[in-house]
């Protein structure tokens, strides 16, 4: 990208929208740190190149499947108490 890398667009992206889009980072980075960092700073998911069609596509699916999803309750459970 000319003006920003993906790291940056994500962070920035992630900060500055309420409601942000759901964010596929696909590079040529092969390594599994890379891809940690890159979910960790907030992508949804990290392809590597190069990828098959049907795959990237399968993920994208189930990728906005899942945030078109209700967000589940969550209960605050005591397992240290009798």
């Amino acid at each position: 990208m000319p003006k920003m890398n993906g790291v940056d667009l994500i962070k920035r992206v992630r900060s500055e929208f309420p409601s942000p889009p759901y964010i596929m980072m696909i590079t040529a980075i092969q390594s599994s740190q890379a891809k940690e960092n890159i979910l960790e700073i907030g992508a949804d998911e990290f392809i590597s190149k190069p990828f098959r069609m049907k795959s990237l596509l399968a993920t994208l699916k189930e990728g906005l499947a899942r945030r078109s999803q209700p967000l589940p309750k969550i209960q605050k459970i005591n397992i240290l108490q009798k």
